[in-house]
């Protein structure tokens, strides 16, 4: 993943880029949790077409909190 990068701070709309990875998936999944095992999941976005790399998420995170 490009950015954001691992430990980084962001806004609370961020745009997720994973143009480096080699085109090997029909598609993507994303996942965002707040703890770090993804025992929980807050959000997960299926169906992300594989020749998509950059993606903004539609839903606002919450300000000065933690997801992985």
């Amino acid at each position: 993943m490009l950015s954001p990068a691992n430990g980084a701070e962001t806004g609370i709309q961020p745009t997720l880029d994973w143009s480096d990875s080699i085109p090997v998936a029909t598609y993507y999944e994303i996942q965002i949790s707040m703890n770090a095992d993804f025992t929980s999941l807050m959000w997960r976005g299926q169906g992300v077409k594989a020749t998509v790399y950059i993606y903004t998420l539609e839903t606002a995170l919450a300000p000065t909190t933690t997801y992985f």
